[in-house]
């Protein structure tokens, strides 16, 4: 099995879930600061990642979600390939109110790498390697 790196995208943070095989795991939440694309290479090393999968969803978010993979491609040479993820928070969401929590609690969770990893799993369901 290839081991992939799965990103959410989003102007603050950054959501990041790992492959295990053909499971997603989340992994970690980064800031998406001027450290961003050295926390990602870390962690490519760490892994030993051969592939990145990036979710894009729409409008703006697309551009901006286009913009930043421009940017990590100049110091980060693996290949990437978006996926659409445009109802993976809502998915996540979701499923943290069918385990008991309230919506402020929902609401307020951080779920960046509970995406990544949502994303990924879908991913991984229609890209056996």
């Amino acid at each position: 099995f290839i081991k992939v790196l799965a990103l959410d995208f989003g102007t603050e943070r950054v959501g990041v879930a790992v492959s295990y095989g053909t499971l997603a795991e989340p992994l970690v939440i980064l800031a998406n600061d001027e450290n961003i694309f050295t926390e990602i290479q870390k962690l490519i090393t760490e892994h030993q990642i051969s592939q990145i999968v990036v979710g894009i969803s729409e409008s703006k978010s697309a551009q901006r979600t286009q913009d930043f993979v421009k940017e990590m491609q100049k110091k980060i040479t693996l290949p990437v390939q978006f996926v659409d993820e445009t109802l993976s928070t809502q998915v996540v969401r979701n499923k943290l109110r069918e385990t008991g929590r309230t919506g402020t609690e929902v609401e307020k969770a951080r779920v960046d790498h509970l995406a990544a990893a949502e994303m990924l799993q879908d991913w991984l369901d229609t890209n056996p390697s």
